[in-house]
């Protein structure tokens, strides 16, 4: 549960579930008004104490166990296409909720997937993956449209396996705060903080590829973050999950087809200094990325 006020300053909470599985549908179908039979709500509603019956919409998100295996394990740590999150993600507005729960946040729970890399239940990311790829993981979750949800731990780059070997003591790390991860974490913070596209934007994904191999797009994903109620605000976000050659958001002489504005100067909110503008509804880009 997270609490939040909304534009009128009247307290929201944040009622959000686990299901551990990587079916889209079966998790996604738990954030969708699906009223039960009248007995079962009638007993139900017997816990009830503030005079609000259940009526079914009470559930904002989920964790998003299914980004976590089919993007998270699959692309970010083994490697694969990154055509997968795009499938994933065009799942997701007939999966998940897209009305908005009377008592919530006021925001429909298809836009809400709540973001994380692993937890209590899953092998921690670096039980297998390296520090960069998870610092590039780690980009995406706060990045991506939703929740980011950060398991402790990972700020000190924890290498547990399965339960309850994920579980690590914390307190002999003495709370390190100037570990590459722990600055990466806190950069991406304030990013994500100062942004909001990033926060309160819509999402267009605008590369994919199911090449993985030493193809120049291979292991490319970007997406633009934009609209909604993030005002001018715009963020163009471009990953390489391959862990074996720089890419670029380009194949066979074609870029990415962006919303921005010909003209739009683009720089890294990471602090590099790199620029890119956008011109003919599209931008170049050369390894290394």
């Amino acid at each position: 549960v997270r609490q939040r006020l909304d534009a009128k300053g009247k307290k929201r909470f944040l009622m959000f579930g686990e299901v551990f599985d990587g079916r889209d549908d079966l998790v996604g179908s738990f954030t969708k008004t699906d009223v039960p039979p009248q007995d079962q709500l009638d007993y139900e509603n017997q816990c009830v104490t503030d005079g609000k019956p259940l009526n079914g919409d009470q559930l904002d998100s989920v964790f998003y166990f299914p980004q976590h295996f089919q993007a998270i394990r699959d692309v970010f740590q083994q490697g694969q296409s990154t055509q997968r999150i795009q499938d994933l993600w065009a799942q997701r507005p007939m999966n998940y909720g897209t009305g908005i729960p009377e008592l919530g946040i006021g925001v429909p729970p298809a836009d809400v997937p709540i973001n994380f890399i692993d937890n209590h239940d899953v092998p921690r990311f670096l039980n297998g993956g390296s520090v960069p790829q998870l610092h590039n993981a780690l980009t995406f979750v706060y990045t991506a449209q939703g929740i980011p949800c950060l398991y402790y731990g990972t700020e000190q780059e924890f290498r547990g396996g399965n339960d309850p070997a994920n579980r690590e003591d914390l307190w002999p790390t003495e709370f390190e705060t100037n570990g590459a991860t722990f600055q990466h974490i806190k950069k991406l913070a304030k990013v994500r903080r100062d942004s909001a596209a990033l926060r309160k934007g819509g999402l267009n994904v605008v590369w994919a590829s199911d090449r993985s191999a030493d193809e120049e797009d291979a292991g490319i994903f970007a997406f633009e973050r934009f609209g909604g109620d993030a005002g001018d605000d715009y963020v163009l976000v471009i990953l390489n999950a391959n862990p074996n050659k720089a890419s670029a958001p380009a194949f066979m002489g074609m870029g990415p087809t962006l919303s921005a504005a010909d003209g739009t100067q683009l720089e890294d909110m990471l602090g590099s200094g790199r620029q890119v503008s956008v011109s003919g509804g599209s931008i170049t880009i050369s390894p290394p990325l």
